[in-house]
């Protein structure tokens, strides 16, 4: 049973060596990432019941340490091995943007969604540009429940004046649902253009994540 196990777990490093993670399903990253914090046989068990208790990859990187620490066979240091590899990424997507330029949509989105990952509130956040599109400040303006919140209107001129931007891109998250807005999000995104307007500054975007996605208000042609 042990050599079964180690060929097994020999063979499914070679694949993804060879043909990347796309090649392996759910269940065999699980078992990777897991072959390196606990031994091959309990591996095998526990990534079958993170995937019967979370549902997907996704449900399993943003469950708490503590649920992580529930399923059959997990163990302390596999539960901070897991929720690691999300931590990483996030910072590594934040050190690829920050103090950079948002020129492009896929730079936006990917900015956006390291800064809202694993979230459980709603958070929203304003990111001052330049004229070159450089990004000057990063602030929050308001944090609530899990589906709402109450931008600081002050803080959030504060902020714009200080770091004497040019434009804004205002972002914030839909912990709990999808990305589309809202009428309540339409209707902040026109208030907050206003408002901007009063000190010569314009909302470039609004973006929203979600579960499903990121919208940008700019692109649906509600800016």
């Amino acid at each position: 049973m042990a050599n079964s196990e180690s060929k097994y777990k020999s063979q499914l490093k070679n694949k993804y060596k060879e043909f990347g993670l796309k090649s392996l399903s759910p269940r065999e990253i699980l078992e990777l990432v897991l072959f390196y914090s606990m031994p091959s046989a309990t591996a095998l068990e526990c990534a079958d019941a993170l995937l019967e208790r979370f549902g997907s990859i996704n449900g399993i990187l943003t469950a708490s340490f503590d649920s992580l620490l529930e399923v059959h066979k997990m163990t302390e240091k596999a539960a901070a091995f897991i929720k690691l590899i999300p931590s990483m990424c996030v910072q590594y997507t934040k050190s690829c943007t920050e103090n950079g330029a948002l020129m492009q949509m896929s730079q936006i989105r990917d900015f956006f969604n390291a800064q809202f990952y694993g979230l459980d509130r709603e958070v929203v956040k304003i990111v001052c540009l330049d004229k070159k599109l450089q990004i000057l400040n990063v602030c929050t303006v308001a944090g609530g429940e899990a589906s709402s919140v109450m931008i600081n209107a002050r803080q959030l001129i504060s902020q714009v004046i200080s770091s004497d931007c040019v434009g804004c891109i205002m972002g914030h998250n839909h912990p709990q649902g999808k990305c589309e807005p809202s009428q309540e999000d339409i209707a902040i995104t026109k208030g907050i253009t206003a408002l901007l307007n009063t000190v010569k500054v314009e909302l470039f975007d609004h973006i929203i994540v979600g579960n499903d996605g990121v919208w940008s208000l700019k692109a649906g042609g509600k800016i």
